[in-house]
């Protein structure tokens, strides 16, 4: 080798290419360069991509625009980056590089956009040059995240990639695709409610756990009813069900959430540590007041966790900071109970007095009850049929502090009350109950709580 050969050779080790600088920096040194069909819309998707790359956060809706307009191929292009991962070179100059979770995104946006029909064929047809790839079987169901409908969720299962190590146990990617595109399914299609149950106790339990993950995710009152469905019915499935139930919005079927608690009651009586602290989360999540006495026993469970949990729940329920003490407790308890066996009678019959003063001052006593909460909102809600306005708004803010989801259809209709105070009242009261942003036109509250 001549001396000017070795500077000129060292000069390049030390000082590299700029092209292999922009290879370093986007992608490994080792990783290809893309190898497989590249299309007219291949190369504008991909332009795209990378000055999406480029802009970062500043990427603007333009690029969508053209990766839409991309031709004929669109669909095709869109879904071969996408389950390849990886943005073909544009020029000489590119370097390698593999599709980020902005440019994934920006890729699924402008699925979302083509027609169904032709981003269904490309996936198919995806998945028939490549049905064992992980890669591509994780991007259909990407895919299936914005085109997909009830009809698709069967087939999650048998799409997610499983670890190597592990033939049951999903990928991490794999787990969060099939919770994601559950839940958007869940959303999109109504008909998802009720098929999603029943592929989910179909599905083996590593496959099912993302599944029943994405009811707790799209926060709907539906999602008591479905995990209660799973759950009672699925004894692998009961402990990550009742878990979720806990973080459920409010359900507008008190009957489901009865039922659901006396399940979960039946259950608690058997269950090792970690599911009763499960369980009397839920309760205190979803409980009217009916579920006091088991949260009392469980002040002395062996467990001081369980312990904790059970004190949590009876002040989530009562809204009482007593000690963890079982005594006063059920002081408190045969105090309510006296309440509803001697009191609440004649109350009930004041509720329909002629006498204003008598109405206001029972349901004033109502107001303040924390147990079969369900009941009392039921009696209360007879006064918002009164023909003074009045009497109608004070008994909508009394059922916002009972806070029982099955006083929601009666606050509903008052929602065309031709009194002002009394709509605002009965919302205000709905918004307490559910904890979410209630409409002011019922069809479209009825829609948002769940509600028939």
């Amino acid at each position: 080798m001549t001396p000017h050969l070795a500077t000129i050779l060292a000069f390049a080790l030390v000082f590299p290419t700029q092209g292999t600088i922009q290879d370093r920096e986007e992608g490994p040194p080792a990783l290809p360069r893309w190898s497989t069909e590249i299309t007219p819309a291949h190369l504008e998707v991909a332009r795209a991509l990378r000055e999406a790359r480029k802009l970062g956060p500043a990427a603007g809706g333009d690029l969508l625009l053209r990766i839409t307009g991309s031709g004929a191929g669109a669909a095709h292009a869109v879904v071969d980056i996408l389950s390849r991962a990886r943005v073909p070179e544009t020029s000489p100059e590119d370097g390698p590089q593999v599709v980020n979770e902005a440019q994934r995104d920006l890729l699924l946006s402008a699925l979302a956009r083509l027609p169904a029909a032709s981003v269904e064929e490309a996936m198919k047809s995806q998945l028939e040059q490549a049905p064992e790839d992980d890669r591509t079987r994780l991007a259909a169901i990407r895919v299936l995240s914005v085109v997909g409908d009830a009809s698709d969720l069967a087939r999650m299962a048998s799409l997610a990639p499983r670890k190597k190590s592990d033939t049951n146990a999903l990928t991490h990617d794999a787990r969060d695709a099939v919770r994601i595109a559950c839940t958007a399914i869940l959303k999109r299609d109504p008909r998802a409610w009720t098929e999603l149950p029943d592929v989910v106790r179909q599905a083996d339990v590593r496959a099912a756990q993302p599944m029943i993950e994405s009811f707790a995710a799209v926060r709907d009152p539906r999602s008591l009813r479905a995990l209660y469905a799973i759950g009672s019915r699925t004894p692998a499935l009961a402990a990550p069900c009742v878990t979720l139930m806990s973080q459920c919005s409010p359900s507008g079927e008190p009957d489901v959430v009865r039922e659901a608690l006396s399940w979960m009651q039946g259950e608690l009586r058997t269950a090792p540590p970690g599911y009763a602290r499960a369980i009397l989360q839920a309760m205190g999540e979803l409980d009217d007041g009916s579920m006091i006495a088991p949260m009392i026993d469980h002040l002395t469970d062996p467990d001081a966790r369980v312990r904790d949990t059970a004190l949590w729940a009876l002040r989530k329920v009562s809204g009482l900071a007593l000690p963890a003490d079982p005594a006063p407790w059920r002081s408190w308890s045969a105090e309510e109970a006296g309440w509803h066996r001697t009191v609440r009678p004649r109350l009930l019959q004041d509720l329909t007095s002629r006498d204003p003063g008598k109405v206001v001052a029972a349901v004033r006593s109502y107001a303040v009850r924390r147990t079969r909460r369900g009941e009392i909102a039921g009696e209360v809600a007879r006064v918002l049929a009164s023909p003074r306005p009045d009497l109608r708004r004070i008994a909508c803010e009394a059922l916002g502090q009972i806070a029982s989801p099955a006083a929601s259809p009666a606050l509903v209709d008052k929602l065309l009350d031709p009194e002002k105070s009394v709509v605002e009242a009965a919302r205000k009261a709905l918004q307490s109950i559910s904890g979410v942003e209630v409409p002011p036109e019922p069809s479209l509250a009825r829609a948002k709580l769940g509600l028939p």
